[in-house]
């Protein structure tokens, strides 16, 4: 009975916020004022969601007679897993009319290089929701009793038990978030605004 996992991809809310200035140093003073808070200190970009996982599980029965038991066999069928709630805050420039040419151009990199960066951790997140799909797909029961009811429940109580400690939604937020800093300090926060052009 092997199982599958089934992955729904998310399309994350761009949630802009306004920020303005007459040179790129002073757009990025307005960011670290106006920008996402991510492990305390104002960031440009900030992505967030929600795990979810919802495993179904199928199961046999057979009777050993020697034993005058009823042995039931449950594994999971399949996991479907999704990032509910996607949300990506980035930056949106109020005016570029005061920009120098280079400046502009350089705003465009950057704006362009963070809202990769971002999908970076929609992508990162639900990967490792595939991952602990993975592992709930393979969480298997085998349980015997004299009645075949009891068998069943017996096997299904201890299934539900091993699913919910993998499902759990603290235990999930703290995986997400496992992987985002992990992909932060890879990547140092996504790209660098060169506030150096005039």
């Amino acid at each position: 009975m092997a199982g599958s996992v089934k992955a729904k991809t998310p399309s994350p809310k761009n949630v802009p916020y306004t920020v303005a200035g007459d040179t790129l140093a002073d757009i990025w003073a307005d960011i670290e004022k106006k920008g996402p808070k991510v492990n305390g200190k104002n960031r440009a970009g900030k992505t967030v969601a929600k795990g979810d996982a919802n495993p179904n599980c199928g199961f046999k029965v057979k009777e050993d007679k020697k034993k005058g038991v009823f042995i039931c066999d449950l594994a999971t069928s399949v996991v479907n897993v999704s990032l509910v709630d996607c949300t990506i805050d980035h930056p949106k420039l109020k005016s570029d009319k005061n920009l120098s040419a280079k400046a502009k151009k350089e705003w465009k990199r950057f704006m362009k290089e963070l809202m990769v960066h971002e999908n970076e951790h929609v992508t990162a997140m639900i990967d490792e929701m595939k991952a602990l799909g993975k592992e709930v797909v393979n969480i298997t029961k085998q349980v015997e009793d004299a009645d075949k009811k009891v068998a069943q429940e017996k096997a299904l109580k201890e299934w539900e038990t091993d699913v919910l400690a993998k499902i759990d939604t603290s235990t999930i937020e703290a995986r997400l978030e496992k992987v985002n800093k992990a992909l932060d300090s890879k990547t140092g926060h996504g790209p660098v605004l060169d506030t150096s052009i005039p």
